[in-house]
């Protein structure tokens, strides 16, 4: 069942429904982020790709996009996505890798603060 709605970013529900849209590495991906834990980093860097190739950013209510949906959207994305899958992998594997350095700095930041002596 698909319905036409329209959330503030990607809902990570509408991950299966995917499927099918690409080639074989790309239902691949999208079995395997619909398995994820949702606060793996795998799954939010997908969300975050999807994000980011959608511009759900400057989505707002009254817009075309907001219209029809963000799973008629995201199809849309990506069925026209113009590199083959591979490509639009490295996309994500790239996002993903961005939040894996983004956490490690936060790590970093907070162990070097020196903490109060108790």
């Amino acid at each position: 069942m698909t319905l036409n709605t329209t959330e503030f970013l990607f809902p990570p529900r509408l991950i299966p429904e995917l499927n099918g849209l690409r080639g074989e590495e790309w239902r691949e991906l999208i079995e395997l982020m619909s398995q994820k834990d949702p606060i793996s980093i795998e799954r939010i860097g997908f969300e975050l790709f999807i994000v980011r190739l959608n511009n759900c950013i400057t989505c707002h209510i009254d817009s075309y996009r907001s219209l029809h949906g963000c799973l008629r959207c995201t199809r849309q994305t990506i069925s026209r996505y113009r590199g083959n899958d591979h490509e639009l992998i490295n996309l994500y594997k790239n996002t993903t890798k961005e939040i894996e350095a983004y956490l490690k700095r936060q790590t970093n930041n907070y162990w070097s603060i020196e903490q109060p002596h108790v």
